[in-house]
């Protein structure tokens, strides 16, 4: 505790060192409005060193430091925080209590802390004590402190919000795919039931086309699925080949009349400046991919009599490049513009009215078909009007290949492709598959192709029987990759590992549902020769079988 009227050297040293941490010191009377100025530094205005500067009330002096000095929305309550009647209420309450404010920027000082107190231990109510001090350096680091905070806060609620709108939208799409899997399966399943007791042959084949047709879309909804993961996962590589011209728009072409089916929509095509002879460089199996969308979206949402109309355009042409638009214009029920803004593109993004509520899907399709695009170097826009209509607007470049160089390339590749099926007669097949159906139907395709088969229910069933077998027995293992006891991965190593001739050279092909890329690559690291994915195309089957049975041959 300081003592009264002690002017010891330590008891200076030590008012000097503590008044260092202020620029202005107050001696207030409460009760007359009349002030002393203990200290003040050479930061504290001009003001309070002018002659005369004492005399005035407290008050007035601070309205006419607050007019000058402080900033306008910080004057009230600092003229406020420091009226006598004021303090000397509040320091009733409390020996002391402190407030800041901010000045108009002088020499980089902005920020001010008031300290009021009592002026001793006794509760002297007509007397304070007020201090002033600068805390620019501790008001700035609690700003960046408090801005940081706000920041992370506001980064927290934009993820909680994305993490449920993606939420959301899992929902929505898990919802959508739950439909979409089950209308199909349903046909599917009933229309098997009936045909069970069937003894009209042209309604069985009836039944057998619109089975079909569920199972195209059925496999076109987990296609999608797929391609999206692939596409999210970088692992979707175009594969470019030299397609000609009038292929490319007879392609979509018959989309369009594959898309329209039995619905009473007039689709027409138009083309300006095609030329129908000319070769380009394309992934066909993409570029068709992207226009099954567009196309089966623009025919879906378009009601019975209405229109679409598909454009193919020549923008620009040079020696090596072409840059085309194609626009596919439809009378539909539109799009709304909040939905053309925020979810058109976005995966599993499905709009949902009035108007759309009939209509299934899987969210994913647009969402590929500009990925796609964006993998190709090509552009997506979209117009559309809800209850009008929309218009898609594709722009694309597409590399010229010249046309004795595509031609002979052509030839070598038809020199190649031969009738695959025929040449299949007495090959012997080691069929590994765990599923029975699945193996009376791979049985019967081999078996209709000429060749003779052999079943094997796992992987080590499949090893065992080719250790069995006589050697060269079999000329190609088709080997299923999920199957209990041992999968064909493990299979396919056991059989390369045998000590016997054909081991090595026996083709191995794997014919699963894992259809990811990874999973192509575990086959062909565990020495198999080739990769189809289910369900499988029978010629492509046929084909694969025959490639890798006469390469072995060679």
């Amino acid at each position: 505790m300081l003592k009264r009227g002690d002017s010891s050297k330590e008891q200076q040293d030590l008012l000097w060192s503590l008044i260092q941490n202020y620029n202005a010191i107050y001696y207030i009377n409460l009760e007359t409005d009349r002030f002393t100025v203990l200290y003040a530094n050479h930061v504290v205005n001009q003001d309070v060193r002018m002659d005369g500067f004492e005399k005035k009330f407290f008050h007035q002096a601070m309205e006419e430091f607050a007019e000058t000095y402080v900033r306008d929305e910080d004057k009230e309550p600092l003229l406020r925080l420091t009226d006598c009647d004021y303090v000397r209420k509040r320091l009733k309450k409390e020996d002391t209590y402190a407030f800041r404010y901010r000045v108009n920027p002088l020499n980089g000082l902005e920020f001010f802390e008031v300290c009021m107190a009592k002026p001793d231990e006794a509760s002297n109510e007509n007397y304070a004590i007020m201090t002033v001090r600068n805390c620019n350096k501790q008001a700035r680091e609690e700003m960046a402190y408090q801005l940081e905070i706000e920041k992370r806060n506001t980064e927290l609620s934009a993820a909680l919000k994305a993490a449920s709108e993606a939420n959301k939208s899992r929902t929505d799409f898990f919802a959508r795919m739950s439909h979409d899997l089950r209308t199909p399966m349903n046909v599917i399943l009933g229309l098997t039931d009936l045909s069970a007791d069937e003894a009209d042959l042209a309604r069985m084949r009836e039944n057998m086309k619109k089975i079909h047709t569920a199972g195209e879309y059925l496999l076109s909804v987990i296609n999608d699925s797929l391609d999206f993961q692939k596409i999210e996962a970088g692992g979707l590589r175009l594969k470019p080949e030299i397609v000609r011209t009038r292929e490319l728009v007879g392609g979509i072409t018959d989309l369009a009349i594959q898309a329209n089916g039995g619905k009473n929509v007039d689709v027409r095509l138009r083309s300006k400046g095609v030329k129908d002879d000319s070769y380009l460089l394309v992934d066909p199996i993409r570029i068709k991919q992207i226009f099954v969308n567009l196309l089966s979206n623009a025919i879906k949402f378009t009601p019975e009599g209405g229109t679409v109309e598909i454009t193919i355009e020549v923008v620009e042409r040079e020696s090596a490049r072409v840059h085309d638009r194609i626009t596919i214009a439809d009378t539909g029920i539109g799009m709304s513009e909040d939905f053309l803004k925020n979810g058109l593109f976005k995966p599993f993004a499905q709009e949902y009215n009035a108007l759309t509520a009939g209509y299934a899907g899987t969210g994913l399709g647009l969402s590929i078909a500009k990925q796609l695009l964006d993998l190709m170097g090509g552009t997506i826009r979209v117009e559309s009007e809800l209850g009008e209509g929309t218009q898609f607007t594709v722009d694309i470049d597409f590399a010229i290949v010249a046309d004795e160089k595509a031609k002979d390339l052509i030839r070598s590749k038809a020199e190649k492709t031969r009738t695959l099926a025929p040449e299949l007669e007495g090959i012997r097949v080691l069929l590994v598959e765990d599923h029975p159906l699945n193996a009376e139907i791979a049985a019967k395709l081999l078996d209709r192709a000429g060749c003779a088969v052999t079943w094997a229910e796992n992987g080590k069933l499949g090893a065992d029987a080719f250790r069995c077998s006589d050697l060269f027995h079999f000329d190609a293992v088709l080997m299923d990759v999920r199957m209990p006891v041992m999968n064909g991965v493990e299979a396919a190593k056991e059989i390369r590992g045998m000590d016997r001739k054909d081991a090595k050279a026996v083709p191995i092909i794997a014919m699963t549902a894992n259809a990811y890329e990874e999973d192509r690559k575990a086959s062909l690291e565990a020495g198999m020769n080739a990769h189809l994915a289910k369900p499988f195309n029978p010629q492509e089957l046929y084909e694969t079988i025959e490639k890798c049975v006469r390469q072995t041959k060679r």
